[in-house]
């Protein structure tokens, strides 16, 4: 639900960058406490905790935001019907493209 409001909202002059960040970053921490190894979850936190000054900057591109909005919810789906494997894949890409990004900058 959160993804789709985002998705709402990417257009409009409102788009709060903090509010956005709270979507991703639950998003990755979601995902990595999925396989109950706490060392990973803790890890994705420390992550999200580094992060989170320097991406505000990224989350003025609204395209860029329903982009990854998209590629979490196809994730999402992915997950809910019980297909890993498509799952790992959307994920893999949704990373190399952010990678790709920041490695841009």
């Amino acid at each position: 639900r959160k993804h789709l409001d985002v998705l709402k909202s990417a257009n409009r002059d409102d788009l709060v960058r903090a509010q956005v960040f709270e979507v991703d970053a639950s998003f990755h921490e979601m995902l990595a406490g999925m396989p109950d190894n706490p060392y990973f979850l803790d890890a994705v936190r420390q992550q999200n905790r580094l992060r989170r000054l320097l991406e505000y900057v990224e989350y003025t591109d609204r395209q860029r935001i329903m982009l990854w909005c998209s590629e979490h919810l196809a994730i999402i789906d992915a997950l809910e019907r019980s297909h890993v494997r498509k799952a790992r894949t959307l994920l893999r890409a949704h990373l190399e493209r952010a990678s790709r990004s920041i490695a841009r900058k």
